[in-house]
This record gives C-alpha cells, structure tokens and sequence, in this order.
C-alpha cells in the first residue's frame, strides 16, 4: 500500500503502477481462510522436499496498515500429490504443514501480473454521445431517455445497433 492505494513494484523499482485489486484481494483472502490438513513434518533437512526451502519457495509477506514489518511470512512450497493442497512453512518455524487449495498457482506470478492493467476507466451510464471518426467518414450518436440515435439527420444505412453501442462503452 502506498497512500491507501494498492501499488505493484514491478522489476525496475521507479516503476510504481496501480495493483489489480481483485487479484490481491483473492490472494489475501486466501491466505486469510487457510485451512489445514495437518502437520507434515518438523524435520528442517526436509525443506527441500516440500520445496519451502529458500531455494524453492515462494515467500509471501503478509502486513497490516501503516505497519513497516510484515505480520507473517509464508513460504509457499509445492503442490502435495493429491493436487488439490500446498505445502507451507511460516518463516523462522520448522514445521511444514499442508493446506488446501493451489496457492503456488496464485501466488508465483511475474510481477507484471499483479498490475492493474485498465486503460479506461468510467461509468458507461454516464456516456451521453459516441463520435467515431475514420479515413472516409465520421459518425456520431447520441443517448437519451429514448436510447441511441443517429446525431442530427438520420443516417442513411438505417438505426443505430444499440446493442453494439452498449458493448463499446462497457
């Protein structure tokens, strides 16, 4: 967080983009709701098999608001055989528990990933005229209480595709 907006540092560090909310918010909420499906192991020169070793691992830091350090550190390890759980370590602990779901699939994703990638952002209700101006022609609508129409005169090749102009905007 950065001024209470989500921010993604991708690899070049002067490089600060919005983050995809919905993909950090499923992210947290899944590590918010982890469920277990037990204890593993404690022996630490075990790491390297469930892939939580430093090597291996996926390090994920959990924090809280206006909080510098990170309330938990997660090693995120490989999926257990039955594909359906991972394997985790809390950092500095040794024992490596299994938990449901596929985290490694959420969580080990090019920085990239988690940036917000809208260009546009407005609330198609709020569109009133469309302008579309090409090589040879231009053509304008407008929206009213009535839905769309042709701007001025009506257009020679017939109505407006209303439902076409509703997908341009959303």
């Amino acid at each position: 967080r950065q001024q209470g907006s989500l921010i993604a540092v991708t690899h070049n560090p002067e490089i600060l983009a919005a983050a995809d909310r919905a993909l950090v918010e499923g992210t947290v909420t899944l590590f918010a709701t982890l469920t277990g499906g037990g204890l593993i192991s404690t022996n630490p020169a075990k790491a390297t098999v469930f892939e939580v070793d430093d090597a291996h691992a996926v390090k994920v830091a959990l924090f809280y608001a206006d909080e510098a350090d990170p309330r938990a550190r997660v090693r995120v390890g490989k999926l257990a055989p039955d594909f359906a759980s991972t394997y985790v370590q809390m950092e500095g602990k040794p024992e490596v528990h299994e938990v449901s779901g596929a985290l490694r699939f959420q969580v080990e994703r090019d920085a990239t990933a988690w940036r917000d990638k809208t260009v546009l952002a407005f609330d198609p209700a709020t569109v009133t005229g469309v302008t579309l101006k090409g090589a040879a022609s231009t053509a304008t609508v407008s929206r009213d209480q009535g839905g769309w129409s042709w701007a001025g005169a009506t257009h020679p090749k017939g109505a407006v595709a209303a439902d076409k102009l509703e997908r341009l905007v959303k």
